[in-house]
């Protein structure tokens, strides 16, 4: 079933506070509207679902949690292989709030470069689900977080972390093209 999403732009505003880094501004419109929809999304069954800004927040805060867990170094790319669903969305924030780099890999690409992409990336993860995995065949020095397996995320929900100090020069995404 083709994903969806729809993001919901009726309560934000069209202009942020450009001395807060982009997870922050989410933060803020939180802040003033927490029960508001972010965003809209087909659900595997096919029913829409809808998230609040409080709701993705929250999502974020827990995903953030679990790779802080993981002892990211500040800037370390973090491989992402899933289809852009809701999740795909939660991970780019929980990224930017753990200080690691959203570096999305095209779940369509041939094995082969995918590969080389984690290893020009040094990557030391890579997170997707099963499904988006597949039958690639990892170096043993890259671990896979395998969304599918989320309570390891959720047993992180209460966790006290320390906030990633972050400024406006700090790479947030890295995006490797066709090359064409």
């Amino acid at each position: 079933m083709k994903s969806t999403v729809n993001i919901v732009s009726e309560s934000v505003p069209t202009r942020f506070d450009d001395s807060l880094y982009p997870h922050q501004a989410f933060e803020s419109q939180v802040r003033r509207t927490p029960h508001k929809i972010a965003f809209k999304y087909l659900s595997e069954s096919g029913a829409i679902e809808k998230l609040t800004f409080a709701q993705l927040n929250d999502k974020a805060d827990r995903c953030s949690r679990f790779l802080r867990s993981l002892n990211l170094d500040k800037e370390e790319a973090l491989p992402i292989m899933l289809k852009q669903d809701h999740l795909f969305y939660v991970l780019i924030l929980a990224c930017l709030k753990a200080g690691a780099v959203f570096t999305p890999l095209d779940l369509k690409l041939p094995q082969e470069r995918k590969l080389f992409m984690l290893e020009q990336l040094e990557a030391r993860f890579l997170i997707c689900d099963s499904t988006s995995l597949g039958d690639l065949q990892l170096p043993e020095n890259i671990q896979v977080v395998d969304l599918n397996d989320a309570d390891h995320i959720d047993q992180l929900s209460d966790m006290v972390v320390q906030d990633v100090n972050r400024n406006q020069h700090d790479l947030v995404f890295r995006l490797y093209t066709s090359g064409s």
